[in-house]
């Protein structure tokens, strides 16, 4: 147990078929003859869990937004923004990390055109702390290179193609890793919460009410989903033949809007 509770620790968030590969290592170096069996992993993480408990940290299984496979992080039950990232990065970075979660998942506009991303240009007029004058104190270079840290360190992910287009041929974009959203879950939904915004605009799966930061949207009602979660939301949506929205019952499930980043 120690062995794959240390695996955790130098890598703190991993899919399951990675998981896999570091149990079914360990396996056979005990024993040759006994490799590790994909039904082996549940019993282990829930000792894992029960070995954690007392130290209040837990390995949090959450799902992929787009693929579903199963996420597998070591995390501490109060992690904030200000708390967990602070262990390894600068005050700076942690006050522009946490700033990027509020301005995700509290900023009206953002949120009302699905953008569950950030560019350098808006972390650095938005997100990152301004001087007691108000006035912004960091360069957007410096910003990038703050961004590109927290990817390094695995809480931001870096847009494999999607840019914003409205600035000299555009910015990359962040988002909140795996780790982040299954480490943070607690945090980011009372931030949601706390915006008073009805529960039926909130950015959660329609079908599994996580976190939804990419998938699908209803161009009617405004109703979201993962990728993941479609197949899924389509067998409840009670939208008869035709598999309309359960929400409006009027948009296609096959014709909801992808976003992401």
């Amino acid at each position: 147990m120690r062995a794959f509770l240390q695996t955790f620790l130098l890598h703190p968030s991993m899919p399951e078929s990675e998981v896999m590969a570091h149990l079914s290592r360990l396996a056979l170096a005990k024993n040759p003859d006994k490799p590790a069996s994909p039904s082996d992993l549940d019993p282990i993480i829930a000792a894992a869990n029960t070995t954690l408990a007392d130290l209040e940290l837990e390995i949090v299984v959450t799902r992929d937004q787009r693929t579903g496979e199963r996420i597998f992080t070591y995390a501490n039950l109060h992690s904030t923004p200000s708390t967990r990232p602070a262990t390894a990065l600068p005050a700076t970075d942690v006050a522009l990390f946490r700033g990027i979660i509020d301005f995700i998942f509290t900023n009206e506009e953002k949120m009302g055109r699905n953008e569950f991303w950030i560019t350098p240009r808006e972390a650095t007029n938005d997100a990152y702390p301004r001087d007691p004058q108000n006035r912004v104190v960091v360069s957007r270079v410096q910003v990038l290179e703050k961004l590109n840290t927290l990817v390094a360190y695995g809480w931001l992910v870096k847009s494999d193609g999607g840019r914003d287009s409205d600035d000299d041929g555009g910015e990359e974009r962040f988002g909140l890793s795996n780790r982040a959203l299954a480490e943070l879950a607690p945090f980011i939904k009372d931030r949601i919460a706390s915006t008073g915004a009805p529960e039926a605009s909130r950015p959660l799966c329609a079908a599994c009410h996580e976190i939804f930061t990419l998938g699908v949207v209803c161009t009617g009602c405004g109703i979201r989903v993962h990728t993941s979660c479609v197949a899924r939301y389509q067998s409840i949506a009670g939208g008869g033949d035709a598999g309309l929205c359960g929400n409006c019952q009027v948009v296609p499930i096959a014709d909801f809007a992808e976003v992401g980043f």
